[in-house]
């Protein structure tokens, strides 16, 4: 796009990629196969280094090998992190049902390589997407407390309210959780590169 003039104030040496589930996927596939082109050259932007300067991948999806993920060696990126690995910033949730470890061990896995330097972050809850995800746990202890009340003979209207009211809380508690996240990507992405 800069050598077509169609971003003029694109800096070709500040170019990074951000995905989030499967695009975390992807992303951290850009970051491991940049040497590899996969069709043949048509024009001079295809002479142009591929390396992305920077990476961000937010819930990543299938990134490692390990337990309890499983995903094949060929799809694992962290799996095939060099030391030319670009700096990547990766966050996920601890209880994200695609599991907190495709972040976790990728960014062991820059470490272990000696890779640029890179962020993990880390937060106990927000699930996959900073969404709510309704586990059977939680649906056991709805059913548990619905068992109590009748027992109790409280009345359905003041927990339903009480219901509301924490949900309400949660999606809150993950909207911040989402906004701290996404400036944090912003702050970092801009500091990486020196905007």
């Amino acid at each position: 796009m800069a050598g077509h003039g169609k971003l003029a104030a694109l800096n070709e040496s500040k170019v990074g990629f951000m995905g989030f589930s499967a695009g975390g996927h992807l992303a951290g596939h850009i970051n491991v196969a940049w040497q590899t082109r996969t069709y043949p050259s048509v024009d001079k932007a295809d002479a142009k280094p591929c390396r992305p300067d920077a990476s961000i991948m937010v819930y990543p999806w299938r990134s490692v090998s390990q337990a309890p993920v499983h995903e094949p060696a060929s799809g694992a990126s962290a799996d095939n992190v060099t030391s030319d690995t670009p700096p990547t910033m990766l966050v996920q949730a601890e209880d994200d049902p695609v599991h907190v470890e495709n972040a976790l061990y990728y960014w062991l896995a820059l470490k272990q390589q000696g890779a640029a330097p890179s962020e993990l972050h880390l937060y106990p809850r927000g699930g996959h997407g900073y969404v709510e995800e309704e586990s059977e746990e939680r649906e056991g202890r709805a059913r548990g407390e619905r068992g109590e009340r009748g027992e109790r003979g409280e009345r359905g209207e003041g927990r339903e309210r009480r219901e509301r009211r924490e949900g309400r809380e949660r999606r809150e508690e993950q909207h911040v959780v989402c906004c701290v996240c996404c400036v944090l990507c912003a702050v970092w992405y801009c500091m990486l590169m020196q905007v």
